[in-house]
């Protein structure tokens, strides 16, 4: 209020009509309003601030689940190349069991029908 004072009595000899009591009565106007908008802008950093830390640490899980994502894939791969090279192995077996063994009994299915032992015949 001083300095406003200061500046209305500096006002008033230059024909300036407004009283002093008019000057304090908008510096205190403006005082609230200043004061209200300095406290909108302290609670706006404060709310940044907090928006800031969340974003900041939702980044931080992001991270960390594509981290383990990553790591999840290679393990997956791994585990599905292996998987791949036993289904080529089993196919492998299947068909050499397919080939040898059933060729084989069809051949001794062949050998034993000729032989009457399956049509219950006994040669005595």
């Amino acid at each position: 209020q001083g300095a406003l004072r200061f500046v209305a009595k500096e006002d008033m000899p230059r024909g300036d009509s407004e009283k002093p009591r008019h000057f304090v009565v908008e510096l205190k106007r403006i005082n609230s309003v200043f004061a209200k908008s300095k406290k909108q802008y302290i609670e706006a950093q404060m709310e940044h601030a907090n928006e800031e830390a969340t974003l900041s640490k939702l980044r931080a899980q992001l991270a960390s689940q594509h981290s383990y994502i990553h790591e999840d894939i290679h393990s997956l791969r791994r585990r599905n190349s292996e998987l791949t090279e036993e289904l080529k192995d089993l196919s492998l077996q299947v068909q050499e069991c397919l080939s040898e063994t059933v060729a084989s009994l069809c051949s001794d299915l062949a050998r034993l029908e000729g032989a009457n032992i399956l049509q219950g015949v006994i040669l005595s």
